[in-house]
């Protein structure tokens, strides 16, 4: 089975040819910068693009081919300005130098809409600036998926935690019986670790797809450079406390002497933690995550025992310091005490690294993002582009970044008796749809997922995988930026599946695949046809 699924939309005319697209490769000297106390007595001529094959550029919404530009003219105060924005040439922004090229990183999963690019600085009190340059990104066109497993099993447990992206990526199989979980935080054939998690709650006031009260990540560690930190933060206690325990391992995984104790991160039984909630006749964690050596819980904290009102959702989160202790918690709330909620699963990934965020919702409205800030506080801010909403029925999300302010977010909805799948596609920075509806998807389910869908990229497209169970094959739903596609893996059914999170530069048409079915754990991959 291969649909597109599409609304009826004006087609895009492709106006040019593409800019001339090299792959990736390690920064090079500056370029050379006009010094403004040179004595020179000719005003200085504004910056430029030197003979682009043309002012108008098209790029697909898949592209991972970064664009680079000759440039000419650059002084060191010019700036790259896209759709309105603008950042400092060599800085942290969208667009680098490397020689006397401009090079716009590009990793896939991008939205189809048009971009504005120039360069700018002034002399004196005047602004000089170059030609504009128009990007079109439009719809990208997905090759059909392919998956096989090893007919070999290599482990046995009963859910899947995966987290990360490319070589960062861990997988855990967990054993819910013995409260285990087998790690794996380098190749997922090899035979990892195994980590007691005292107490261990899989579900618990969560419950259900995206609910499985335990996630792990893979951090830097602290002193030897070849050391990392396997985090895990997971729920016990009957679903009132959560823990957090701390795994040093070398680069391929393995072990470094013996792994930290258990530690609370946050409880429900403990009187000054919470009250620090606030007054509330019920309370209860509704979500437990990772980002970077930051804990989130999503909390509910309800005003009345039997209805919820707004406000009574937060998060609190707790920094784990370089020793491993935890800093003080911080709670967030949302902004005019609207809603603060985390689903069971929304990190959000990008081609320049992973972790970089989680996405939120401050009452229905999304794009929010939780970042943590250079002090380890964590910090609640808003994107430009336009609100969307993920009602409070979803139970997962997940959301990915492409260039010029592309962001996907898949939202699973609707329960057992109406599964669907919301994808909500923005353009950050530049121009808003008109009507709402169109940058939302809403795709009906033959069933809900029997567990956690997970989120690749292949071949720069956006790809959701979602685990059917032993009755209906794997699907795989992928965006082509402005409508989405679902199709059935053939032969693939699992009770729960991961997949490697995508690469850093988004490129690939293979990666690593995990299916557990009937307590059995298989490997293989994922491949684009």
């Amino acid at each position: 089975m291969r649909r597109l699924l599409q609304r009826g939309r004006a087609s895009l005319t492709w106006v040019g040819l593409v800019g001339v697209l090299v792959g990736l490769g390690c920064p090079a000297d500056d370029v050379a910068m006009e010094d403004p106390d040179d004595g020179a007595s000719e005003a200085p001529p504004p910056p430029s693009f030197e003979d682009p094959p043309s002012l108008e550029l098209v790029v697909s919404a898949s592209e991972i081919q970064d664009i680079t530009l000759a440039v000419a003219g650059l002084r060191y105060d010019t700036r790259v300005e896209i759709d309105g924005s603008s950042w400092a040439l060599g800085g942290s922004g969208p667009a680098g130098l490397e020689g006397d090229e401009l090079r716009l990183a590009l990793g896939g999963a991008m939205v189809v809409g048009r971009h504005e690019l120039a360069l700018a600085h002034k002399v004196g009190s005047v602004e000089l600036r170059s030609e504009l340059v128009e990007i079109q990104v439009v719809p990208s066109m997905p090759g059909s998926l392919s998956a096989t497993l090893q007919p070999e099993q290599v482990d046995s447990g009963d859910h899947l935690v995966v987290h990360g992206q490319g070589s960062e990526a861990v997988l855990g199989v967990v054993d819910s019986a013995s409260a285990r979980v087998q790690v794996r935080a380098g190749a997922w054939s090899a035979a990892g670790f195994e980590l007691e998690l005292p107490g261990l709650v899989m579900g618990g006031a969560m419950g259900g797809v995206g609910g499985a009260g335990l996630d792990l990540s893979v951090v830097p560690g602290v002193g030897d450079e070849q050391a990392r930190w396997v985090v895990a933060a997971y729920l016990a206690d009957d679903g009132a406390t959560v823990y957090a325990r701390i795994v040093s391992v070398t680069g391929p995984g393995l072990v470094i002497g013996d792994p930290g104790e258990p530690f609370a991160v946050w409880s429900l039984d403990d009187d000054e933690q919470a009250a620090a909630l606030g007054p509330h006749e019920l309370a209860r964690i509704e979500a437990v995550t990772l980002l970077d050596r930051m804990v989130v819980l999503g909390v509910e904290a309800r005003r009345d025992a039997e209805t919820s009102s707004p406000g009574d959702r937060l998060l609190v989160t707790r920094w784990l310091a370089s020793n491993g202790a935890p800093a003080l918690p911080v709670l967030l709330r949302g902004p005019n005490s609207s809603d603060l909620d985390l689903p069971g699963d929304a990190r959000l990934w990008n081609f320049a690294g992973h972790d970089a965020a989680l996405g939120v919702r401050v009452g229905l409205g999304f794009p929010w993002l939780l970042t943590i800030g250079g002090n380890g506080l964590p910090s609640l801010g808003s994107d430009p582009g336009q609100l969307a909403s993920v009602p409070v029925a979803a139970t997962w999300m997940r959301s990915a970044d492409g260039a010029f302010g592309s962001r996907h977010a898949f939202a699973l909805e609707g329960g057992p008796q109406s599964p669907r799948l919301r994808v909500v596609r923005i353009n950050r920075w530049s121009e808003q749809a008109d009507d709402p509806n169109d940058i939302v998807d809403l795709v009906e389910l033959p069933a809900m997922p029997t567990g956690s869908p997970s989120l690749a990229l292949l071949d720069g497209v956006p790809t959701l995988v979602m685990p059917m169970g032993s009755e209906l094959d794997v699907l795989a739903l992928r965006s082509t930026g402005v409508d989405v596609m679902l199709e059935s893996l053939a032969g693939l059914r699992c009770d729960e599946v991961a997949v490697v999170g995508p690469s850093f530069d988004g490129v690939g048409d293979t990666l690593p695949l995990a299916c557990l079915s009937g307590g059995e754990l298989r490997t293989g991959v994922l491949r684009v046809d």
